[in-house]
């Protein structure tokens, strides 16, 4: 059974900068001097189990340092930082708190908006009278459609001159014209509401997705600039590891795979993650990384979803990965 073992590092920081050495100086750690002198440097942290064979081949338990994270959409990252897009307005109302958990369309942070509480109340009012208006303009349109109509049967009964019954006519043609702007009134005086109520909108921050409140950058009382930051939230839909794995193993992991999980606070209990993607491109170990055979060596890049309605799992957690079909 293949295995690795990782460190979670929350808020993408760099690994504590402290090294353990082989448990026995023996000459199958070939590599031991350099480690040293890297550790020394402060530069690595990592763990090896190594056996004394012939050829002083390691052993199948492998050590990689690895990066956990939380992915929002198709783009990995752990936090999402949530913004205000206008400027020059001051906190009214906190809904939540840090650690709190959240759930998508769920406010955080009202900022004042009470001139455009202000500007709605007119914007409602000038939306009633123009429907009145427009129904004013209506019953008036309708007024002079059945006198034109009175005029035309009194013309044909020779009980007014033409003169006459063209100025009805005229007049219900005139109205009918009235009658459209009243109702483009009706739909300005609407819009405008509609408008002022974007505003009020962005005058919530909510949460995107179902997240945890990590950090809450404000305070009631604080005026905010444009494009400030208001809080930082963990995304817990998705929970993932990232190993890189040796190019001999490659053969015996594939997509869809599933492999076993531990972590240091659950001792002995199993999470079973499934492998999600396998690099296509190798790698050179990233900078932070150490594998127990050498730096220079190339690696592949195994990601591993992690179950994420469990609880337990939290980012920067240590956790081991084990590849079953790894023998």
């Amino acid at each position: 059974m293949g295995f690795s073992t990782c460190r979670i590092y929350q808020n993408h920081r760099s690994p504590t900068r402290t090294a353990t050495k082989p448990a026995s100086p023996t000459p199958a750690t070939t590599g031991r001097g350099r480690v040293q002198l890297l550790a020394q440097k402060g530069e690595i942290r990592f763990r090896s189990d190594v056996r004394a064979k012939k050829d002083q081949q390691l052993c199948l338990r492998r050590s990689i340092v690895c990066v956990v994270a939380l992915r929002l959409g198709l783009r990995p990252s752990e936090q999402f930082r949530l913004r205000n897009n206008r400027g020059g307005r001051s906190v009214e109302k906190i809904f939540a708190w840090e650690g709190d958990t959240l759930r998508a369309g769920q406010p955080i942070v009202e900022l004042d908006a009470s001139e455009l509480h202000a500007r709605r109340d007119l914007a409602e009012a000038q939306i009633n009278t123009a429907i009145h208006d427009a129904d004013s303009q209506a019953a008036q349109l309708e007024f002079l459609r059945d006198d034109a109509r009175r005029q035309q049967d009194l013309l044909k009964r020779k009980v007014v001159s033409p003169n006459d019954a063209e100025r009805a006519g005229s007049s219900a043609r005139a109205q009918e014209k009235n009658v459209e702007a009243a109702k483009m009134r009706v739909t300005q005086a609407r819009a405008q509401l509609a408008d002022i109520d974007a505003q009020l909108a962005e005058m919530q921050v909510t949460a995107p997705a179902d997240s945890v409140l990590g950090v809450l950058s404000v305070k009631v009382g604080d005026v905010l600039p444009a494009n400030r930051e208001v809080a930082t939230l963990l995304l817990t839909n998705h929970l993932w590891v990232r190993v890189y794995v040796p190019e001999p193993w490659l053969g015996l992991i594939k997509v869809g795979d599933s492999v076993r999980v531990r972590v240091d606070s659950f001792r002995g209990k199993d999470f079973e993650g499934t492998v999600e993607q396998i690099s296509r491109q190798a790698e050179f170990t990233p900078r932070n990384v150490q594998t127990v055979a050498d730096r220079i060596k190339q690696v592949f890049g195994v990601k591993i979803r992690l179950p994420s309605d469990d609880d337990h799992l939290r980012a920067g957690m240590a956790a081991d990965v084990y590849f079953p079909n790894v023998k």
